[in-house]
């Protein structure tokens, strides 16, 4: 009898008005998979282990998320802009290309 052996990371995207045009690129154990567009939703089938995690847009990026997921688990995800952060729009945005950019997108689980 053979097993499955899989796993499955769900990958959310917030729905919001900066970036709305542009994709995210996604990337597991520093291979990229796929992009991501604003609002949607996509699942990537993974063997059981570790894993990291992150979200790249030109050349600013999530912090990586280091994680183990078990067969037949799902572990999901939520990825958006630093727009989700309480910071000053006009000066943050300038601060995260600039002196924070893994953290200009931010990645966590949920």
């Amino acid at each position: 009898m053979t097993t499955n052996n899989t796993a499955t990371i769900k990958l959310q995207r917030t729905n919001e008005f900066i970036n709305r045009l542009r994709d995210y690129g996604v990337y597991i154990n520093d291979q990229k998979v796929d992009d991501i567009a604003n609002g949607k939703t996509i699942e990537f089938k993974v063997p059981p282990g570790n894993h990291r995690i992150c979200c790249k847009i030109d050349w600013c990026s999530s912090p990586e998320i280091d994680f183990n997921i078990h067969d037949n688990q799902t572990r999901t995800f939520s990825v958006g802009s630093f727009k989700n952060n309480h910071f000053l729009l006009s000066f943050a945005a300038i601060y995260f290309i600039t002196f924070a950019r893994n953290k200009y997108l931010t990645l966590k689980e949920i």
